[in-house]
């Protein structure tokens, strides 16, 4: 028994990655075996922990039968350099992508990784039906979610509630934007060709989160689509026949980028957005093509959502979005009309901080304009959604998330043109109130891509002195877990949404005393810096 305690006990040594999931590290540099096969960030030395965890953990249990006091609800970061609060120096005004990157740019990240000894399984036929069908599988739940808890038969397990027309706020008679079926993709992929390989490429990687030996057919997948698209590209501007269909070409893109963004999220998932601009403005935007239309909005809503947070110049124009539109597009969560309206933040959000000295009056008068459209738009009571009892329909859940982006869209506008922050009472209630929606939506086991974005808004303007928000468990200790349960069910990454609020609240907790200079905005002084080319979409 002794030597099995002595087998199996942890070092201090160990990396972060190891420690914060109580497993025995090898402490291998520069990544330990188990980064490497779980496909994380090793890193040794420091990390970030709250003096109040510290405390609370060297507290000695009390017996069965008395209550323990609870951790303090402020919390204070220990442990941490005086290099971690120095934010980023990157170039502002820089797009998500330099304009001279190919689209085949070769990944270095991937290359270091074909440098791992791992068992690779022969690729045969077997394997790449595997790899189809969960493509359907994973993409439906993202693209489709209603119609993924509905169940193959529309109707809820569980459940039979529909939506309630005391909770909404105008009659219910609008409709869904019918997403693009995995199934209607895989009828586009001929055997062969850059979108077939695109489909295997993206199906492999997220396989390769749990089974880490797939990360090699998914770099070879990856490859040949690239090559591929590449030539149908040189077509395309050659203008040689037969050509690929626009909406093949574009699917392919989305493919490859959502690859990108699955494997860890580095910043090179911005490439594909130069190349499918130059694209888009190339052909025609005038048909009812759903699989060109979900393209184009695809790479559009990236670079909306992305540039919220670091305040890079746009690529895609606005006219993409129908401002009339109130249909809630299921994959975006919510609709075009409320899209447009978050992209003119954006828009006038940069205006701001590259022209300091921009009338005040025409800039409020601006923002005024924009919050009043935002909550014209007709959506949920969500503080009544949240005290209802009953299960939550997909339906209304849908509802629910594009509520809470309307909601967030505001937290962005005042805390990024109006110099509101964390401490301010509108901020403050704004930001309880999507918290508690978001652990209403979460805890009915809606994990969708879709809440992102409002969850990150408001958790960047998360105040370290709301004792009532901390105790009720809606703060910093519900915020992360909650990222890395929608890392698990979704294809993006929410891994580097958790890694750049830890710098937020860092930075923020060392200057809780410090004020805005003049034309400064606490969005820009603090959230901008340490979000650059996030993926938030």
């Amino acid at each position: 028994m002794a030597d099995a305690a002595r087998k199996f006990r942890r070092t201090r040594s160990g990396c972060h990655q190891c420690r914060r999931r109580k497993v025995k590290c090898d402490e291998a540099k520069p990544a330990c075996g188990n980064c490497i096969r779980r496909r994380e960030k090793c890193v040794y030395g420091v990390a970030v922990q709250f003096m109040e965890d510290e405390l609370y953990q060297n507290t000695p249990n009390t017996s069965s039968g008395s209550e323990s006091e609870p951790p303090p609800p402020v919390r204070h970061f220990i442990n941490t350099l005086s290099a971690d609060f120095v934010p980023q120096q990157r170039p502002r005004d820089e797009l998500f992508a330099s304009k001279e990157v190919s689209v085949n740019s070769p990944s270095a990240h991937l290359n270091r990784l074909l440098e791992v000894p791992l068992e690779v399984p022969q690729r045969n036929a077997d394997h790449q039906a595997y790899f189809l069908h969960y493509f359907v599988y994973r993409f439906s739940a993202v693209f489709s979610p209603c119609s993924v808890a509905r169940g193959s038969n529309g109707t809820v397990s569980g459940s039979t509630q529909n939506l309630d027309p005391n909770l909404v706020r105008h009659s219910h008679n609008d409709t869904y934007a019918m997403p693009l079926q995995p199934e209607a993709i895989l009828k586009l992929a001929l055997p062969g060709s850059a979108l077939h390989y695109a489909i295997m490429a993206v199906a492999a990687c997220m396989l390769a989160r749990d089974e880490p030996h797939w990360i090699i057919e998914a770099i070879k997948y990856k490859s040949e689509a690239l090559r591929l698209l590449q030539l149908e590209l040189d077509r395309h501007h050659a203008r040689t026949q037969p050509a690929t269909p626009p909406h093949t070409v574009l699917l392919t893109m989305t493919l490859l980028c959502i690859y990108e963004i699955s494997d860890g999220c580095a910043e090179i998932w911005t490439v594909h957005l130069i190349p499918a601009w130059r694209y888009i403005n190339e052909v025609p935007y005038g048909s009812q093509d759903p699989a060109l239309h979900m393209g184009i909005q695809f790479f559009a809503y990236q670079d909306v959502m992305g540039r919220t947070a670091c305040g890079s110049k746009g690529l895609f124009d606005s006219s993409l979005w129908n401002r009339q539109s109130t249909k809630h597009n299921e994959w975006m969560g919510c609709s075009e009309q409320l899209t447009a309206l978050i992209a003119d933040a954006a828009d006038l959000s940069r205006e701001k901080r590259l022209s300091p000295d921009l009338d005040i009056l025409d800039l409020f008068s601006k923002a005024q304009k924009l919050e009043n459209e935002i909550g014209s738009i007709k959506g949920v009571d969500l503080a009544s959604i949240i005290e209802s009892p009953g299960p939550l329909s997909p339906d209304m859940a849908l509802h629910t998330v594009a509520e809470m982006k309307a909601v967030a869209a505001q937290i962005y506008l005042r805390c990024s043109l109006l110099r509101h922050g964390p401490e301010h009472d509108y901020i403050r209630g704004k930001v309880r109130l999507v918290l508690e929606a978001a652990k209403f939506v979460l805890g009915h086991g809606y994990h969708w891509t879709c809440l992102q974005w409002p969850l990150f808004v408001t958790a960047s303007q998360l105040s370290p002195f709301d004792e009532d928000l901390e105790s009720r468990n809606l703060g910093r200790g519900f915020i992360l877990p909650a990222f890395e349960e929608l890392d698990r069910h979704t294809l993006g990454n929410s891994a580097r949404i958790n890694e750049a609020l830890i710098r937020i609240w860092k930075v923020r907790d060392m200057e809780c005393e410090s004020r805005l200079r003049d034309g400064e905005s606490d969005w820009h002084k603090f959230v901008a810096p340490e979000c650059h080319k996030l993926s938030l979409a």
